[in-house]
């Protein structure tokens, strides 16, 4: 597990733990036990379908994994020839096109963002960097069958945040189904990954998870790490 898991609320009790969230689109619940050993083993499950065991024990100099390791983009695959349906209902491919090249960016040079998810914060990642702002495309991965009402819902996303930003239905919220609908990555382990790719299309770095504002140092790293990327691909 990895990543900003929102913001968590529960109890202790004697040796039981219990941590939850519900914020309209995420559903968490976390359960552990602490053993005699000193380490705690317990589940976590998320929305009505996933559901994973976990343990943990002490570790002074324990620390994540490095987020740009753990995915990695499978350079046998284009981004142009993937193509999936925009808000108004249309296939488009996700490669570079003169409709959605980055704006005002030097001949030949550019910098785009393939979110899997829209997020509001990828406005403040585009706008840091005024006529040179690098391109952001969002896919959204929704759950149901009807194209339209899973339209609908991104459509309100948009408008209640302010992505004004391409935003295309790439499939279910499952992983194993965004793997299928994304080949680029050759695996998916968090809602939202994000690919850096350069003006040909070619994906140059990958990021898994996000570490939301509740993570305090972990956030502004996060930023500083996304402007470097962004900034190196401009510079290119």
């Amino acid at each position: 597990m990895m990543g900003d898991y929102r913001y968590l609320a529960g109890t202790a009790r004697g040796a039981e733990l219990a941590l939850s969230c519900f914020d309209g689109a995420h559903a968490f619940l976390f359960r552990a036990r602490l053993g005699d050993d000193g380490r705690l083993v317990g589940d976590f499950w998320s929305g009505a379908s996933w559901h994973q065991a976990w343990s943990a024990e002490r570790d002074p100099a324990a620390a994540l994994p490095d987020a740009f390791t753990l995915c990695r983009a499978d350079p046998a695959v284009r981004l142009a020839d993937i193509e999936l349906q925009s808000l108004a209902g249309e296939m488009s491919s996700l490669g570079p096109a003169p409709g959605r090249a980055t704006p005002a960016a030097p001949p030949g040079r550019g910098a785009r963002t393939v979110a899997r998810c829209g997020r509001a914060d990828a406005r403040e990642l585009r706008e840091a960097y005024g006529p040179r702002q690098p391109e952001v495309i969002g896919l959204a991965f929704e759950a149901g069958d009807d194209p339209a009402a899973k339209r609908a819902r991104v459509l309100d996303y948009t408008r209640a945040r302010g992505a004004d930003w391409p935003i295309f239905l790439a499939g279910p919220p499952d992983k194993r189904a965004a793997r299928a609908a994304f080949p680029v990555l050759d695996q998916v382990h968090a809602y939202p990954t994000t690919l850096f790719v350069d003006a040909e299309g070619v994906v140059r770095a990958v990021y898994t998870g996000f570490s939301g504002p509740a993570t305090g140092a972990a956030h502004e790293e996060l930023k500083r790490a996304f402007r470097a990327q962004v900034e190196r691909l401009l510079g290119e």
